[in-house]
């Protein structure tokens, strides 16, 4: 579990950090700010989890809804962006 949830909090931020600086990504100046802080958060739940050994329970759900969130919007962008 605890290897799911770094790798899922990884791949997060990177799709997170990608999106914020893409033009191609359709937001708002906050919406770019809020995927820079939760790319934040995830950095510092990444070194929490780490430091424990640990994840807690509910951990691998929230992973999975940022994974699920972030891959169809990066999707979404991809596929049906004017271009």
């Amino acid at each position: 579990m605890t290897v799911y949830v770094i790798a899922g909090y990884s791949l997060f931020i990177l799709i997170s950090l990608v999106g914020s600086f893409s033009s191609f990504f359709n937001a708002n100046c906050l919406q770019r700010i809020s995927l820079g802080v939760l790319a934040i958060w995830c950095f510092w739940r990444i070194s929490m989890v780490m430091e424990e050994g640990i994840a807690w329970p509910h951990e691998p759900f929230l992973v999975t809804g940022f994974l699920m969130y972030s891959s169809a919007t990066a999707y979404n962008t991809i596929f049906w962006s004017e271009k």
